[in-house]
């Protein structure tokens, strides 16, 4: 499973919003991190390893 490409969104919220954000995605990170640990991790191993074994991923990806 890929995970999706960050968009850039242009943000004009003040500074106590932002920090109350990264506060609950923090929160939900470890929420998220706690019940599904083993899971996310053998899903980032096999990205890692999909990775190493084809730098250029997508063969319709690869440059040439």
């Amino acid at each position: 499973m890929k995970r999706p490409n960050a968009t850039h969104a242009q943000l004009t919220i003040p500074t106590e919003q932002a920090l109350a954000v990264v506060d609950l995605l923090d929160g939900l990170r470890e929420l998220i991190w706690d019940r599904y640990g083993l899971q996310l991790f053998d899903e980032l191993r096999k990205e890692y390893v999909s990775r190493r074994s084809d730098p250029f991923g997508d063969p319709d990806d690869r440059p040439f």
